[in-house]
């Protein structure tokens, strides 16, 4: 088995502002291929945004929630 391990200089709260923004969806999540759009509330838990998953022709219309979020 390989592996990989890659570090990088940044805190935690940097990584979590990363995943806090929706419109970054496809550049970490493998098959996503776009966001379509955010609630104007996000991320308020209950808030949705609007994606797209699939490999090439085949794509599904799908969406995320925010249930909560929890800092350390």
């Amino acid at each position: 088995m390989s592996r990989n391990h890659i570090e990088i200089d940044v805190t935690p709260e940097d990584v979590f502002e990363v995943f806090l923004d929706p419109w970054t969806y496809p550049n970490w999540v493998v098959g996503a291929k776009r966001v379509r759009s955010v609630d104007a509330d996000w991320p308020k838990p209950g808030s949705r945004f609007h994606h797209s998953v699939g490999a090439g022709p085949a794509e599904i219309s799908d969406s995320s929630q925010a249930c909560r979020s929890e800092t350390s």
